[in-house]
């Protein structure tokens, strides 16, 4: 995110009300978290800290579905 408007924002598409997002770092720590994810995830944790370029891991829940989605992205500053 570098404010150009270009994938500035972590975007899952379809997602429905009250999904839940969390991002975090390689040891564990939750870094960012949303009980109703709008895709407005910037590359900042919860305290509005800008996050260093790096692999995170996301743990994504959708509300009516029993599963959570796991994975990562790379933040590129």
């Amino acid at each position: 995110p570098n404010g150009d408007g270009i994938n500035d924002f972590f975007v899952i598409r379809g997602l429905t009300e009250n999904s839940k997002l969390k991002i975090f770092n390689r040891a564990g720590k939750v870094l960012y978290e949303s009980g109703n994810y709008h895709n407005d995830w910037d590359g900042r944790d919860s305290e509005w800290n800008k996050l260093k370029s790096g692999t995170y891991w996301f743990v994504l829940t959708i509300a009516g579905i029993h599963k959570e989605y796991k994975g990562f992205v790379y933040l590129k500053n």
